[in-house]
């Protein structure tokens, strides 16, 4: 193979590989919920102070296992993703009043609360502990 052909391919390969990744992430928050949400919620605002990363969530059927970074602002539940999943995944600001519950559930690894973003809007699962700590919880 001649020396060109090999340096197309080890510049392409790596650009190949993240524009596939991009395209991943991008679906994921499509079919999740993430991007519809994004286009009300989406926040410029700096991460609230204590943010707790590394967490469970899920936004519909799209599971954020360990990527999810969850903070309690005054003025809203605060979502973001880690870095590496972040095409697709702006950081998100929803306001109180946007949340309502709708269950509490126990699994293999915990409990977890199942909340409804804004009317007919997606159902975000969070660890039970996590929801505990949000201002104002009992």
């Amino acid at each position: 193979m001649p020396t060109y052909a090999i340096v197309i391919v080890l510049v392409a390969m790596p650009v190949v590989f993240v524009g596939f990744w991009s395209l991943v992430c991008w679906l994921l928050a499509l079919v999740g919920g993430w991007a519809g949400l994004a286009r009300r919620f989406r926040t410029e605002a700096e991460e609230p102070p204590g943010a707790e990363g590394g967490l469970f969530g899920m936004v519909g059927p799209t599971s954020y296992r360990g990527v999810l970074q969850v903070g309690f602002a005054e003025d809203g539940l605060d979502l973001r993703v880690m870095a590496l999943f972040r095409p697709g995944h702006p950081p998100l600001r929803i306001p109180w009043s946007a949340i309502r519950m709708e269950g509490e559930g126990r699994g293999l690894f915990g409990s977890s609360v199942r909340l409804r973003i804004g009317e007919g809007g997606p159902l975000l699962r969070l660890p039970g502990e996590v929801w505990a700590r949000r201002p104002g919880a009992r």
